[in-house]
């Protein structure tokens, strides 16, 4: 194992100046324990006579160092004290000195039975393959996380066991043995099929394990696609500022008029796919669906690649729902890519929105469950302030959304200048009469999505792309960050 530093520096009050020669650790243990929280830690305590104020204590071993320092009054506990995932106990001992000629080294006892601990979050690394895609079966394969310090498969699985649910109900369940396969070492669970999955261990009843892992039944989710979907596949929410309203849902105004086209709208924008075919179309039935999961409007995804340039591999027109989920134009909640499996950016745009891409990499695979949530403000996007931040009703903290106003499609929102976006709204109304409006159109000047094109007035799309670009300085502009 590696050497792992744990520094702890708690202080006390001094209540005595006077120094000793003599001291003595008359006792001293410590032991590995699970927190509530599923992470590995220490408790112990130290106690000591003849010693004056202050005093400094060290606890060192194969795989620890603790420093504690400024105590006047014996004992000392150690209490929830952090060791990372890992800390091999054997033959630690504990120092004591202070400021005279005091000092003592005594080996710390219970270490207990265990000579490591492990939070066993983090320890597999999941891939799933399809085994028959026409028929939608796949395999999970669970096999050794070299990042994570404690090693499973050096364990007797003797008396661990498992529960595989799918969708919430227990699909089998036995000895973590029966489903282990070697060469190289691995758990597997085949003939699955579309859903989601919860592959929950308990490690509490193995019997010769070195290893004590925290907390005792973690659980490691997975979801399994449908039938031909079987080379990549992601999972993206994402929201449009301008329809983004109360309890983080946007409004779907263009759906409810029957103004959502049944075709992509994007190829007749300019836009140019990679890997797909121009006018791919929905079912009607799909854009009739309410709720929660109506339908917004059409998006355009993208998966690029991690590093510079971040090229284009592949892109599909995919739809976006109410609560910021992104499905596929059958309605599964994922979209399906006809490439490898490996690591992507992912970038999202829209008609008259500013697209966005995410900063980190996701590996992807045919697993349904992987991708970005840039609704989230944690999630991290390329590029400086690439989403509007909003406060929402009925949402604790804020939600993102993408920038709106883009009515030109050259990727910058501008309220003055040439080629600006305010210019635009006008001529879709004529031009001459700043109060006419243009009403049930589908179109991309309507940029508060309600149907309309308004240059004045209430809901006008106009205030829009001031609003985006700050409300104070008219001259003031906002560039897409998309690479």
């Amino acid at each position: 194992m590696n050497l792992r530093y744990a520094f702890l520096l708690l202080f006390g009050s001094v209540i005595s100046p006077m120094a000793h020669a003599q001291c003595e650790i008359t006792w001293a243990h410590l032991s590995t324990f699970c927190g509530a929280d599923g992470t590995a830690k220490l408790v112990g305590a130290v106690h000591w006579t003849g010693v004056s104020s202050p005093t400094s204590i060290i606890i060192t071993g194969n795989d620890l160092l603790i420093q504690l320092g400024g105590f006047a009054v014996s004992p000392v506990y150690i209490d929830d004290h952090l060791i990372g995932n890992t800390a091999d106990l054997t033959g630690a001992t504990v120092t004591i000195t202070d400021g005279g000629s005091c000092f003592d080294v005594a080996p710390m006892q219970n270490l207990g039975t265990y000579t490591a601990i492990a939070s066993a979050l983090g320890m597999f690394t999941h891939t799933l393959t399809a085994t028959n895609c026409a028929l939608g079966e796949f395999t999970a394969t669970f096999t050794d996380n070299t990042l994570h310090e404690a090693n499973f498969f050096n364990e007797p699985l003797t008396g661990y066991t498992y529960v595989l649910r799918k969708d919430g109900a227990v699909l089998t369940s036995g000895s973590l043995a029966s489903v282990l396969q070697s060469n190289p070492a691995r758990l597997v669970f085949s003939g699955l099929t579309y859903g989601q999955y919860d592959l929950e261990l308990d490690l509490s009843t193995g019997s010769g394990q070195t290893v004590q892992y925290c907390p005792a039944d973690p659980v490691y989710s997975f979801c399994v696609p449908k039938a031909n979907d079987c080379q990549t596949n992601v999972k993206v929410k994402v929201a449009l500022a301008s329809v983004l309203g109360s309890g983080g849902l946007m409004s779907d105004g263009l759906r409810a008029a029957g103004l959502l086209p049944l075709a992509e709208p994007y190829s007749a924008l300019g836009y140019t796919y990679v890997g797909a075919a121009p006018g791919l179309t929905t079912a009607a039935p799909l854009l009739a669906v309410t709720g929660n999961d109506a339908i917004v409007d059409w998006v355009v995804l993208e998966l690029r690649t991690p590093a510079p340039p971040h090229t284009v591999v592949a892109s599909r027109p995919a739809l976006l729902q109410r609560d910021g989920d992104v499905v596929d134009l059958d309605g599964d909640p994922y979209v399906s890519f006809p490439v490898v499996a490996g690591f992507y950016k992912i970038a999202v745009r829209h008609r008259n929105h500013l697209g966005c891409m995410s900063s980190a990499s996701y590996g992807l695979d045919p697993s349904p469950c992987r991708g970005p949530n840039l609704m989230l403000p944690a999630t991290g996007t390329y590029g400086t302030n690439a989403r509007r931040q909003l406060t929402v009703p009925g949402v604790t903290g804020s939600l993102m959304g993408l920038w709106p106003g883009e009515a030109t499609g050259d990727g910058v929102v501008k309220y003055t200048g040439g080629g600006n976006d305010r210019d635009a709204i006008l001529t879709a109304i004529g031009g001459g009469t700043p109060t006419n409006a243009v009403n049930n159109v589908y179109d991309r000047r309507d940029v508060n999505l309600d149907g309309s094109i308004k240059y004045t007035g209430s809901s006008n799309d106009r205030d829009v792309v001031l609003q985006a670009i700050g409300g104070s300085v008219p001259t003031a502009t906002r560039t897409e960050q998309l690479p």
